[in-house]
């Protein structure tokens, strides 16, 4: 299974990817379906990249077409509906919208252009991602009855983050949409987290059976935590499974408890669909 990016789009990302990898996709796509999702101040500076642009969007409606796909386009956290970090289109959230899909973030940041997406398309929004950087679950239900905030401490390994993703199982047969980011990998610069390539090899299985990814933080580092989000998609085996590391009593106290919140919530959610 190979990642699709738009022809022609290129950033650091890419660059430093595999180029076995890597599918090319030359497609065009059109300012109403961007538009739906964007608008304001990045639609016009978005308008400025027309060709860029619409062949992100292209891509993306190809990627649609084939029902289980991993993308590669602009870093998805920092866009939002009229201003953007990074790039002028939030992938996940087009998926999402295209999709009546649910949204799951796996990502030491919080992912705020995903949020502010979220909050004004509706989307249910599952997110896992560092505490100690990112907002309380509480704030975030203030808003939003669809969101599962899964914030972990620094510490979390693969006993805390696979069972985060365990969670997901609960959401029924409602289609994915993964955000992607390789950051809580062991050998990340982030440094304070320690999931293994086991951890990413069970966030591509939750798309195996159809489904997308977008991937958001990539680096050199990860790689072969990129291989095996890879081929759990696709329904292989681990390429390079690694020996989970273990997290001190106190990690351990306040990760069953999150998660006992969150599966709550995602109950709440269900019920309500």
């Amino acid at each position: 299974m190979k990642i699709l990016v738009a022809e022609g789009y290129a950033d650091e990302r890419i660059r430093i990817l595999p180029p076995e990898l890597l599918e090319a996709v030359s497609a065009k796509g059109t300012w109403e379906k961007y538009t739906a999702i964007h608008g304001g101040a990045l639609a016009n500076l978005a308008r400025r990249r027309e060709e860029e642009v619409l062949a992100v969007v292209g891509m993306l409606d190809e990627a649609l077409k084939r029902k289980k796909a991993i993308v590669l386009a602009y870093p998805p956290r920092g866009i939002g509906y009229d201003s953007g970090r990074g790039g002028y289109l939030n992938a996940v959230a087009y998926l999402a919208h295209e999709l009546g899909a649910a949204v799951i973030s796996l990502d030491a940041h919080f992912p705020w252009g995903t949020w502010d997406l979220h909050v004004r398309l509706g989307f249910p929004f599952v997110a896992i991602y560092s505490g100690a950087e990112g907002p309380p679950p509480g704030k975030l239900a203030r808003k939003s009855d669809k969101i599962v905030a899964v914030p972990l401490p620094p510490g979390a390994s693969d006993r805390s983050i696979i069972p985060a993703l365990k969670l997901i199982e609960r959401l029924g047969g409602i289609p994915l949409v993964l955000e992607v980011g390789l950051d809580l990998y062991r050998l990340e610069p982030l440094g304070y987290f320690f999931a293994t390539t086991n951890a990413y090899y069970e966030a591509g299985k939750l798309v195996e059976g159809g489904g997308y990814i977008v991937l958001d933080c990539v680096s050199s580092k990860s790689i072969n935590a990129l291989r095996a989000l890879l081929s759990g998609a696709e329904g292989g085996d681990n390429p390079s499974p690694e020996e989970p590391q273990e997290e001190n009593t106190a990690v351990r106290r306040e990760v069953d408890k999150v998660l006992r919140k969150a599966g709550e919530r995602i109950l709440k959610i269900v019920k309500s669909n």
